[in-house]
């Protein structure tokens, strides 16, 4: 299903899509201090801090869970945190087919 954005309320919106995307695509690895974000902040990183890893993390975390927060957090107490990105996936939209003109 394709969400239909209204402008009255697309800041909610988007808002929203942003916390279910990056819930599902956000994980943090405790033993290791490092939190694995999606290959898109990678892709925009520039945007956020000049590629800082930390700086777009801290972009992302509003938009997670309540518990993911309270990971993260305490791995920011806690001392250094590594940032890593997820490699690409081709399987976002596997039923697309490219179009050769």
């Amino acid at each position: 299903a394709v969400p239909v954005l209204q402008k009255e309320v697309l800041d909610d919106q988007l808002d929203a899509a942003s916390a279910c995307f990056l819930t599902s695509q956000v994980k943090i690895d405790k033993r290791k201090r490092t939190v694995f974000l999606p290959k898109v902040c990678d892709a925009y990183a520039l945007d956020f801090g000049m590629g800082d890893g930390l700086v777009c993390l801290s972009q992302c975390i509003k938009y997670l869970d309540e518990g993911s927060q309270n990971a993260i957090a305490e791995l920011l107490e806690n001392g250094v945190v590594s940032v890593k990105f997820n490699c690409a996936s081709e399987n976002f939209h596997p039923s697309l087919t490219e179009l050769l003109c």
